[in-house]
């Protein structure tokens, strides 16, 4: 099949999140997020809360093979999402119509890494914040 077969509008694939990801371009990351979310019709996003872009990056990188888990609890709270590969945690906070420093903080906050850092991997904090309006991610924080 032709390289270009699996294309979307978007000009992505999944094998270019996939290794933008693990290569830790977190700029391409979102841009990829994003251009997926633009790719979805505005009946979507009726019922706008957190739950539905949460639910829909979970299903992403389930797709792309990454383990991930979503509320991962600890004894300070519950971080949204935590996917891991060979080499690295990443421990994602999202918020809704607020900013990424705020989601990002609380990571550091709730000390959500110390349930990680026995694992010898690098770990990584990326507050991300989902805007209503513009239905997409328009703020990103992260500590690559």
């Amino acid at each position: 099949m032709a390289k270009n077969a699996y294309r979307t509008h978007t000009g992505h694939t999944v094998q270019d999140l996939n290794q933008a990801f693990l290569t830790k371009d977190l700029p391409k990351v979102k841009s990829i997020l994003n251009a997926l979310l633009a790719d979805l019709p505005h009946e979507v996003f009726e019922q706008q809360r957190e739950g539905l872009y949460h639910g829909l990056i979970h299903l992403v990188f389930s797709y792309l093979g990454m383990f991930i888990n979503s509320e991962v609890h600890s004894s300070q709270g519950r971080a949204d999402a935590v996917v891991q590969t060979l080499t690295d945690v990443y421990i994602f906070e999202f918020k809704f119509n607020k900013t990424a420093q705020e989601a990002f903080d609380q990571i550091a906050k709730n000390n959500y890494a110390s349930k990680f850092q026995t694992l010898g991997k690098n770990i990584i904090s990326i507050g991300v914040n989902f805007n209503a309006d513009k239905r997409m991610i328009d703020d990103w924080i992260d500590n690559a």
